[in-house]
């Protein structure tokens, strides 16, 4: 079994039956352990070996003091590494051949051995020197290392040599000239990296949408050290003013990146669009494009409010804009009708001032922001289907149904909120869920629900067969829009490149990817869950120490969730905080349905706006403790 921190207690959860027990907690064991265990009774077990150790190594700071022994008359060295690890919480001594270069204040990841039968954790030798402990970004560095992402790239630099800074005329030919066209990115105001453009004519009653990807292919050479590195790391990450790329600057922000007015190589869908929103012809080609205007979704989104400054300033596409919001509306309508759920989740942005958040800023995703993602939707569907029908092997994603027995708890707890909301079926159909989520829209705990209803979903993965995507309610569903920041788009690139465009050696490449796509969409989806969890991590680092600066003061939140050991509030800008049942004097019954909790005569119900006080914050782990004010 796993060894799970449950907040107040560890438990095991067994590995095949995923049945939880608790266990005597004096053994020396910690978070994530894998352990053999024997059964006293029905809920509590033994600790018999430990089989495999969650952590090897752990962050902390190096102290290193002149310190004078007066028994023996000589000045000696005190190196004591302090723990930043909550599981691992505890000083070592370290002797000066452990420390590898590491000085006084270092932030270091220290390699570690358990001894089991004296119950001590020694200190192996410092792998990695992390930053300094006056660095405003240590404790990013710190989680980034924590979950196995690397900020440098390794061993590519031979690789960059061999990628030009410019397109070539040669490069060109043979490729479909796109630079007489209208094209336009159109992105967020703090992006550095374009892999996608748009482009739309009208045909009578129906839309030719040109949807342009960076052709990253044609650069990141299979199996090259640049490929290597590319697949290790998955993903882009995104952590508040910092960008750590899937690949180096010199293809992500230069010859990759589709900046106006310069030519720039992509692989390109052509769309014939009905309108009902259906696909009626298609066409996959390279390409070359020259953007026109690097645009933000704030300027798109003046304009289509009617900005006469912004629209004079964009003229020529103006009429272009008008056809593309035209035709978002169609694509957008047809996805409701089908019953794709669409959860409009806030989201927030940090103010960043040399690594210190400054400021909490909430942004609403405009006509803009949903008419990019229109497009990519429908690209992504069409390049997915194009798979299906011809069986590349590429790397589909997925979204399976969700557990019945969470469904139901889902409906159980917003009936437990004062909702009245009939029981669903079995094998429930999105469409009944997102009625749900309409019916609800204009509550005031629409933001709760939304959320529980998103926590009882599967999640989406990377996947080698085409199961379909239930949230979007597609048959076909794969990525292809982001090769510059996602693996999977850049296979799904390739694929199409060598299978269909270039079928050179078609028997070899079929089998190849056959057989290799598996393992890519398996690395691909852990390297995924890796990253949301780190962005997730870093926005609570953030959240507490933009509070910590705030201690004792009173703030407005709304009671998120209620568990068996605490209340969790979120304030007004997204942090959430919990208030433990340990710090309130009373006993606190809370109701099967976690939606309300008790102590004396308050009585606090799941969506309750409640004046909370922050009074301890752990920047390190991204925690904020509240008390009722």
């Amino acid at each position: 079994g796993t060894i799970k921190e449950k907040k107040e207690y560890y438990e095991i959860i067994d590995e095949e039956t995923k049945n939880t027990y608790f266990f005597d907690d004096n053994a020396f064991i910690f978070n994530g352990d894998t352990v053999s265990y024997v059964l006293l009774n029905s809920m509590k077990s033994k600790i018999v070996e430990v089989i495999k150790r969650n952590k090897t190594s752990i962050i902390g700071r190096i102290s290193i003091k002149d310190k004078y022994n007066k028994k023996f008359d000589r000045k000696y060295k005190s190196i004591v590494f302090h723990s930043f690890d909550k599981y691992i919480n505890r000083d070592l001594i370290l002797k000066e051949d452990v420390l590898d270069g590491a000085l006084n204040d270092d932030v270091v990841a220290l390699e570690i051995e358990y001894n089991n039968e004296i119950r001590e954790i020694k200190p192996v030798k410092v792998l990695k020197i992390i930053s300094k402990i006056d660095d405003n970004y240590l404790d990013i560095y710190a989680k980034i290392y924590e979950y196995n992402f690397d900020i440098e790239f390794n061993n590519v630099d031979d690789d960059l040599k061999e990628i030009p800074d410019i397109v070539s005329e040669d490069e060109i030919k043979g490729r479909t000239d796109f630079r007489l066209k209208s094209v336009i990115t159109i992105d967020n105001d703090d992006s550095k990296d374009f892999d996608d453009a748009v482009g739309l004519e009208k045909d009578g009653d129906n839309y030719i949408l040109y949807v342009h990807i960076a052709d990253v292919a044609n650069y990141v050479k299979e199996g090259s050290n640049l490929d290597k590195e590319a697949l290790r790391r998955g993903t882009s990450l995104y952590l508040a003013d910092k960008v750590i790329p899937m690949l180096p600057f010199k293809l992500s922000n230069g010859i990759c990146s589709l900046n106006p007015d310069v030519d720039r190589l992509t692989l390109s869908i052509i769309m014939n669009i009905n309108k009902n929103g259906d696909v009626i012809k298609y066409e996959i080609v390279e390409g070359v494009i020259k953007s026109l205007h690097q645009m933000k979704y704030s300027e798109v989104n003046k304009i289509f409010s009617g900005n006469n400054q912004e629209i004079e300033k964009y003229k020529d596409v103006y009429q272009m804009l008008l056809d593309m919001k035209e035709l978002s509306n169609i694509l957008r309508k047809k996805r409701e009708e089908r019953g794709a759920l669409d959860f409009e989740e806030n989201e927030y942005y940090f103010v960043m001032n040399d690594g210190v958040p400054i400021d909490i800023i909430k942004h609403e995703r405009g006509i803009a922001e949903k008419m990019i993602e229109d497009f990519m939707l429908i690209a992504n569907e069409t390049i997915a289907y194009n798979a299906s029908i011809m069986g590349l092997p590429i790397v589909y994603r997925i979204h399976e149904e969700p557990d019945n027995d969470k469904i139901k708890d889902f409906i159980n707890t917003i009936n437990g909120m004062g909702y009245k909301i009939k029981k669903l079926r079995n094998g429930t159909h999105a469409k009944e869920l997102q009625k749900v989520l309409n019916n609800l829209k204009d509550e005031a705990n629409y933001d709760i629900i939304s959320n529980m209803l998103l926590r009882s979903m599967m999640k989406a993965k990377y996947y080698e067969e085409n199961s379909g995507h239930y949230g979007l309610q597609l048959k076909n569903y794969c990525h292809f829009t982001s090769p510059i920041r996602r693996y999977p788009d850049l296979m799904t690139h390739r694929v199409i490149k060598n299978l269909m465009i270039h079928p050179n050696n078609m028997a070899q490449d079929l089998k190849r990817y056959q057989s290799i796509i598996p393992d890519v969409a398996f690395k691909n989806s852990n390297s995924e869950r890796r990253a949301v969890d780190l962005e997730r991590k870093v926005d609570d680092i953030l959240y507490a120490k933009y509070y910590e600066s705030k201690l004792n003061k009173i703030f407005k939140g709304k009671i998120s969730s209620i568990t068996n050991f605490g209340f969790f509030v979120k304030l007004e800008n997204g942090a959430e905080g919990l208030i433990a049942f340990r710090d309130i004097n009373g006993f606190v019954e809370v109701n099967a349905e976690h939606t309300k909790a008790g102590f004396y005569n308050n009585v606090y119900t799941l969506g309750d706006v409640v004046d909370v006080m922050v009074i301890e914050v752990n920047k390190h782990e991204g925690l904020i403790k509240l008390e009722f004010a």
